[in-house]
């Protein structure tokens, strides 16, 4: 994918919905069901600090379960498409399941950290969560971790970005953090497609001079929880 297309909403939109056509045709009408319903609750919001469409991540989601980890499972592509509506756009879990079914509603709810009492109960439980979650966890954080590269914190302009503001570097440690902690151990057993690409995502950031240096002593500290 070319790096400046990441944010283009049409053509990312194209390539989501390409994937999905190639779906066995039992699986494609609740998963275009799942998008159409995400463009609508997701309408007019943008990426943090950028002017990218919302809707660019969900795109690259589903594109990244279709497409690299090889999921087939229309519930758990349903719930990719949806992963953030109940945190983001006051959706309820109970709507979700009326129009949905149960078991999408439950991997959405899984990854809506809203639903736990604290953000370490919310990233703790994937230690522990089925396969469902922990597919739509590891293609969410991919596509996180993948926005925080195109957005310049990389070897080459990791520190100049940090000054800008866009991602402080602690932040974005933390993020890469919590990914090396609670995910990685346990998106292996789920997708080691998955897992191949989440793990050179957080190797590339930990190579990084500039990024290393506020890694290392986050994690000296055992200050190491995100923090919005």
């Amino acid at each position: 994918m070319a790096a400046d297309s990441y944010g283009d909403l049409k053509i990312q939109k194209e390539r989501c919905y390409g994937l999905v056509a190639g779906l066995p045709a039992s699986s494609r009408p609740l998963v275009t069901k799942a998008l159409k319903a995400s463009e609508r609750w997701h309408a007019g919001q943008v990426r943090g600090g950028t002017d990218f469409p919302y809707m660019t991540h969900v795109y690259h989601v589903v594109s990244v379960l279709v497409g690299e980890m090889k999921i087939r499972d229309p519930a758990v592509l349903a719930a990719g498409a949806l992963h953030d509506v109940v945190e983001d756009c006051g959706v309820t879990v109970a709507e979700l399941a009326e129009r949905f079914g149960k078991r999408v509603a439950r991997i959405v709810e899984s990854e809506s950290e809203n639903t736990f009492g604290s953000r370490r109960e919310y990233m703790e439980h994937f230690r522990s969560a089925p396969k469902g979650p922990l597919l739509v966890k590891t293609a969410d954080r991919i596509d996180n971790l993948r926005f925080v590269e195109h957005e310049g914190i990389t070897a080459f302009r990791v520190s100049r970005v940090a000054e800008e503001g866009k991602w402080p570097m602690e932040k974005v440690a933390r993020y890469v953090i919590e990914a090396e902690k609670y995910i990685l151990p346990h998106s292996k057993r789920a997708s080691p497609e998955g897992f191949a690409e989440l793990d050179r995502l957080v190797g590339r950031f930990k190579r990084d001079s500039s990024f290393a240096k506020t890694y290392k002593a986050l994690v000296a500290a055992g200050d190491t929880h995100f923090r919005d």
